[in-house]
Order: C-alpha cells, then sequence, then structure tokens
C-alpha cells in the first residue's frame, strides 16, 4: 500500500509548560491540555488509516492493487511573547511587553508571526515527516531562563 503522510499542527503556549506570574489559571491549564492532546492524538492517528473503504494491511493491499494509506503527524508550537491582543492584556497585571520584557528574552526580542510560520512550515515540509507528539518551544529561550530562587 502506499503511504501518504498528512500533518495536524496546533498552537499551544510557553504557559502551557512553566508557570507564570500572571493569574492565567484557565489559559495556563487549557496550552497543557492542548499538549496533552497532542501527544494522544500523535499516537492514536500515527497507525495506518486506509484512505478509502480500502485495508491498510500489506498482504491484503497486494492483492486489491495497493490501496493508500494515511498516516497523520500530529504536533504543537509553543510560542513565546508574541506582540498581540493577549499579551497586551497582561498590562492589567502590570506588564508591559516593550523593551524591558525583550531583554527579560535570551534572544533579546520579541517573537514576530514569521518565527512562528517557519516553524510551521517546517513541521509541515517532508522534513518534518517523521516528527509526531512533538510541543516546539517557538519562544526565544524564554524555557531556558533558570527559574530564580530569590
Amino acid at each position: 500500500a502506499q503511504t501518504t503522510v498528512r500533518k495536524v499542527i496546533m498552537i499551544g503556549s510557553v504557559a502551557g509548560l512553566q508557570a507564570q506570574d500572571f493569574p492565567t489559571h484557565a489559559y495556563d491549564a487549557s496550552k497543557a491540555a492542548l499538549h496533552a492532546l497532542t501527544r494522544k492524538l500523535a499516537h492514536d492517528l500515527a497507525k495506518p488509516q486506509p484512505a478509502h473503504e480500502a485495508s491498510c494491511d500489506q498482504s491484503e493491499a497486494a492483492d486489491q492493487g495497493a490501496g493508500v494509506c494515511v498516516r497523520i503527524t500530529v504536533n504543537a508550537l509553543a510560542p513565546g511573547y508574541v506582540p498581540s491582543q493577549m499579551t497586551q492584556g497582561l498590562a492589567s497585571w502590570g506588564v508591559e511587553c516593550d523593551e524591558r520584557t525583550a531583554r527579560s528574552i535570551p534572544l533579546g526580542r520579541m517573537g514576530q508571526a514569521s518565527d512562528l510560520a517557519g516553524a510551521a512550515l517546517f513541521l509541515a515540509s517532508p522534513a518534518g515527516s517523521w516528527i509526531t507528539g512533538a510541543v516546539l518551544p517557538v519562544d526565544g529561550g524564554v524555557l531556558t531562563t533558570p527559574i530564580s530562587l530569590e
């Protein structure tokens, strides 16, 4: 049987991977749940699925004229601080997403849509065909920052 790979790319958040200082409990929990769902779906959908009613079993496919089987990869991006309507809302907790915030990010700047687009294009391309169940931080290194004990 011929195998075709399809892709699902979800958008999570670093907030689903690391606790924040803000009272964004529901948001953080929902992103953590999305990351768990990504891994569960990656496992379940990696198994070959028949594209039509034909079987994906190799021996049966040879007898039926080789049907098409689909394998689906499921991954998620976990963006860090990217200017958006949501990050503007952090101002209500005294945080301005400005130069000071950018300096706190190890790579020294806020994220941009093109950063996320590049990561999504990688996962969607043939180069990402053997990656499934991954939650890819696109965060400028935020998750590498040591936890302060002060």
